[in-house]
């Protein structure tokens, strides 16, 4: 039986984001339907809304629901899971095995996304897609997990491999900045030097854990960074003192 959704459709056409009743198909055998509590909006659906397509677009990679149906050969999660949709597969290795998109039918056509959609009240999605998470997080804030956190927190974690006591600059505390600021701390690195152009950003940026604040707006933020880290105690071959950070992430 179809689940009755409201969707964001991003027309064939240029003009607006439209809301549109649709009916969601009844889940695959390694598919789930997720009754969404909130989406995180990353600044790649700009991207989407501004280039030329040939179809309708579900836009949305990033959310927080809970299971509602489950298909037939779905391995871990049950109906009633809280869950993280996300577009990082759970196994990287699989991806071939998963359907690449979703496709709906709504007005103007059939609309497709990129393996998952959460601009919706409903979604639907390959259970690569769908991470159980405990019931009590806090729904709102954790909808950025999929994307966000996992992209800033992962560049330092994972693909950077900071270390405690490596100095960091983060240039741009957004939320995926912030999410760096986050691992880096999670990491011991000291200093942490967040660099923005908003003061308001700059002070979560230390409420997250940045030892620094830099308004690339009022200051030379390279000549403040070498400032910070400048110790006189260590010079180069050149005999002038060593400064900068070990980790810069924009």
């Amino acid at each position: 039986m179809p689940t009755h959704a409201q969707v964001v459709v991003l027309p064939e056409e240029s003009g607006p984001l439209q809301i549109q009743d649709v009916a969601l198909p009844d889940p695959g055998p390694t598919q789930v339907v997720v009754q969404q509590y909130a989406s995180g909006v990353c600044h790649s659906q700009l991207h989407q809304m501004h280039r030329p397509r040939k179809n309708p677009v579900l836009l949305g990679h990033e959310s927080t629901g809970i299971v509602i149906r489950k298909g037939s050969a779905v391995t871990h999660l049950d109906e009633g899971d809280t869950v993280l949709v996300t577009w990082v597969p759970r196994d990287a290795a699989n991806t071939h095995t998963t359907p690449s998109a979703a496709i709906l039918d709504v007005d103007g056509g059939q609309a497709i996304s990129q393996n998952v959609f959460t601009w919706a009240d409903h979604t639907i999605a390959d259970q690569q897609f769908v991470v159980k998470a405990d019931a009590s997080i806090k729904k709102d804030v954790t909808a950025i997990i999929g994307c966000a956190v996992m992209t800033g927190a992962g560049a330092v974690i994972n693909t950077a491999n900071v270390q405690q006591g490596n100095s960091v600059a983060i240039f741009g505390v957004g939320g995926v900045g912030l999410s760096a600021v986050v691992g880096a701390r999670m990491r011991g690195a000291n200093p942490i030097i967040a660099v923005d152009l908003d003061d308001e950003k700059l002070a979560f940026a230390k409420r997250f854990g940045a030892t620094h604040g830099i308004n690339a707006s009022q200051v030379d933020a390279i000549a403040t960074i070498h400032e910070l880290t400048g110790k006189a105690e260590q010079t180069s071959f050149t005999h002038q003192p060593v400064t900068g950070v070990d980790f810069a992430f924009d």
